[in-house]
Parts: structure tokens; sequence; C-alpha cells
């Protein structure tokens, strides 16, 4: 089972980065109501525990307060024995990065960077090269919807009164009430 490779600082595989990701996880400390500012950054964090394993992953927002459509949303692993690993983030169209495949660099496209063995294994960030996608615009509130679906964060969009109420139902346990809306 993938979960024996997370008994020691774990040796980060695709698949065991897909598993990470993908486990079913629970907020054990929500974000701060407001957003804190820190060097023209709106900035807020969350903790998260996976319900299987009690593997636990920090959440981090970053706003560009000048350029809202500059965002930056991640999840990182945070092993019991130390350190932490970038797994997932979540941009908006803040200029150029350099693709996963290749040498192209895009530009004003929101994109995500997943992380990968090979990269980590060649001593490259873990999330190194991104991928343009079309999953959300350019607002920071539809990004973190999908991010939240994505890294599977059951019950956090309450903490966020700002999102949309439309986004899927098993992400809308009320902070104040516990109950699915």
């Amino acid at each position: 089972m993938v979960w024996n490779m997370l008994l020691s600082m774990p040796d980060y595989t695709d698949e065991l980065i897909r598993v990470l990701i993908e486990c079913p996880k629970q907020v054990i400390r929500p974000p701060k109501k407001m957003m804190a500012e820190r060097r023209r950054n709106r900035c807020n964090d969350m903790r998260l525990r996976c319900d299987a394993n009690g593997q636990e992953f920090d959440v981090f927002i970053r706003v560009n307060m000048d350029f809202p459509e500059n965002f930056s949303i991640g999840l990182r692993h945070c092993p019991p024995e130390g350190g932490r690993q970038e797994l997932l983030r979540y941009n908006g169209p803040h200029g150029a990065f350099k693709a996963r495949r290749g040498d192209q660099v895009h530009s004003a496209s929101s994109h995500i960077h997943l992380a990968d063995e090979d990269s980590i294994k060649a001593g490259l960030r873990a999330d190194h090269g991104g991928e343009k996608t079309d999953e959300y615009g350019i607002a920071y509130t539809q990004a973190l919807t999908c991010f939240l679906q994505k890294v599977n964060a059951k019950g956090a969009v309450g903490f966020f009164p700002e999102l949309p109420r439309t986004a899927v139902k098993s992400l809308f346990v009320w902070a104040d009430e516990g109950t699915v809306q």
C-alpha cells in the first residue's frame, strides 16, 4: 500500500504525490476570517489532515493587492519527521513561466504546477514547470474553489464566505453549522 511509504521521510513517487493530493482531508486549523497583508499581498493559510492516515498539509493563499489576478494557492505536505514538500500550486496569469514539457514559456495564462518525481530527483523544485489551464479563470475565488475540490478538502469552502455558493456540494460543510447546505 502507498501509505507504507510514509513510515519515514517519503520518497515522493508520482503515485504517492497523486495519493497525497487526492486523499480526503479535514480542516484542523482553519484560515483566518480576514486575510493578512504582507508585502502587497493578501495572505491566508490553513492546515489539513488526511482522514485515512493522519498526514498533514498546509494550504497557502496569496493574492496580489495591486493585481488580484496574480495569485498563488498551494498544497504542501508536512510529513511527521519534519520538512515540507510542495505538491500542487494554482496560479493566475502572473506572467511568464516555464512549461512542464519543453522550453515553452507561457504568459498571461492561468496555470497549475504539479510536483513530479523526476523534478524532485533532479534537485529542481518539486513543482517545476507548469501547465496552462482553463479549469478556472483569472479570479482567485474560482481557482480556490477548484483547488479545494482537487485536494479533497472536505468542509473547507465554509471557511471562505467570498466563494460562490454554487460549487460542489461536498465542499460546503459550513464552519459554523457543521451541515451541508
